[in-house]
């Protein structure tokens, strides 16, 4: 995958205006998996600057979903600095697998939007349609 700063802002570009356009009009994809393993790729490769687009559509997701400023970057980043470890570590799973990680930060997801929102089955099927979602965008971009 190509990590440029353009294509780091156009991706930036796409997931805010899918996220503003779906949560106001049409089914809420969200595209946060996307968001959240381009920002571990970078944070695991160090760099550091191009992590602003990253963040920056972090909070375009927490602005349109009501979330307070910086919980889904800190989130993202325990989970990349914790969590994935952890369980790659005793699961024997390679932690660039992005099926894994994806998946391991959905999980957490979930027990976090159960502290705002009630845990429903809507809430449950539209993570799990938003999770395949987010797989076949990288499946198609990688």
């Amino acid at each position: 995958m190509i990590y440029s700063h353009i294509y780091l802002f156009l991706l930036f570009i796409f997931t805010s205006i899918l996220n503003i356009i779906s949560t106001t009009h049409l089914y809420p994809i969200m595209a946060i998996g996307v968001i959240y393993y381009i920002f571990s790729v970078l944070l695991h490769q160090k760099e550091y600057y191009k992590l602003w687009w990253s963040i920056c559509s972090f909070l375009i997701f927490e602005i349109s979903f009501g979330f307070p400023i910086f919980s889904i970057v800190l989130l993202s980043y325990f989970i990349h600095t914790i969590v994935v470890p952890y369980l790659s570590i005793n699961l024997s799973i390679n932690k660039s697998n992005y099926l894994f990680t994806i998946l391991i930060f959905y999980i957490v997801f979930i027990i976090f939007m159960t502290l705002f929102y009630s845990l429903t089955q809507d809430l449950l099927s539209q993570l799990l349609i938003n999770y395949f979602i987010d797989i076949i965008i990288l499946m198609v971009i990688s």
